[in-house]
C-alpha cells in the first residue's frame, strides 16, 4: 500500500529507525488493513478512496478483500478462532522450547 504524503522528514539515524521499524511494520500493516475494512461495507467500496490513499492501490486492495476465495478463507478462519478455549501466552517459544529451558533452569539450580 502506498500513501501519498505531502511533506515527510525523517531526522533519525537509519541504524537507530530501522531496527524499530523492521519489528513494529508488520503488525502496524496488520492494523492499518484492519482499520480500512469497514470501508468495505459501504455501497461502493471503490468510490470511496481514504485520504492519501493512492486510488490504483486502494482498488486493489478493494478487489483483493472482494475476492470469493479470500473471503472464504476468512470465514474458515474466524470459525477456527471462536473453537479456541485457551489463548497462547508462551511469547516466541513452543511448548517444548520452554520445557527445554524450565529444565535447563531446575538443573542448574539444584546441582549447583
Amino acid at each position: 500500500f502506498c500513501l501519498v504524503l505531502l511533506e515527510f522528514e525523517l531526522d533519525v539515524p537509519p541504524k537507530l529507525a530501522r531496527p524499530l521499524v523492521q519489528k513494529t511494520w508488520s503488525q502496524k500493516f496488520r492494523t492499518f488493513k484492519s482499520s480500512l475494512r469497514p470501508i468495505l461495507e459501504t455501497n461502493n467500496p471503490i468510490e470511496n478512496v481514504p485520504m492519501g490513499m493512492d486510488p490504483h492501490t486502494w482498488r486493489k486492495f478493494v478487489e483483493n478483500e472482494s475476492d470469493p476465495k479470500k473471503k472464504e478463507q476468512k470465514a474458515k478462519n474466524r470459525d477456527r478462532r471462536k473453537k479456541i478455549k485457551f489463548s497462547h501466552c508462551l511469547g516466541r517459544r513452543s511448548y517444548a522450547q520452554k520445557q527445554y529451558l524450565m529444565v535447563c533452569i531446575i538443573t542448574l539450580t539444584f546441582h549447583s
